[in-house]
């Protein structure tokens, strides 16, 4: 139901947006993957990319999420870099030593897109970040 669910919404929102779609999600089951991946790339083009990162930046990028070593998040780590090591091997994007906006521009790049210039100054950069850190916790 729910792989039913995403390949309906996506070709909906496709179909009925102009405009490039990012659907962030992290499968691991392969049969999974492909009951997702497969009725969509016959409808829409589709990129695929793995935002792939160590089990050691990973566990400190949960940390600041109050997720400690022994939460869900950190105890799944092993099992996601195992599958993307071994099942669902698309482009990766290595990203320890990348911040979020490298990772941006580094997955534009790829697909082709050109970014609007972002007009914001640091400081108002940083407190956008600082409030989408907080959505995560709460």
């Amino acid at each position: 139901m729910w792989r039913d669910f995403n390949v309906s919404m996506i070709n909906y929102i496709s179909e009925n947006y102009n405009g490039h779609i990012i659907v962030p999600m992290t499968i691991t089951n392969e049969q999974y993957y492909n009951e997702i991946i497969q009725p969509i790339s016959v409808r829409h083009q589709i990129k695929r990319f793995i935002l792939y990162a160590s089990k050691k930046t990973l566990l400190k990028r949960l940390a600041p999420r109050f997720e400690s070593k022994r939460s869900w998040g950190a105890q799944q780590i092993d099992r996601c870099i195992k599958a993307f090591d071994n099942h669902i091997t698309e482009t990766k994007i290595y990203t320890d030593d990348l911040n979020i906006y490298q990772v941006v521009e580094k997955v534009a790049s790829i697909a082709g897109l050109i970014l609007d210039d972002d007009k914001r100054g640091r400081f108002r950069r940083r407190i956008d970040r600082v409030i989408m850190q907080c959505k995560h916790i709460w």
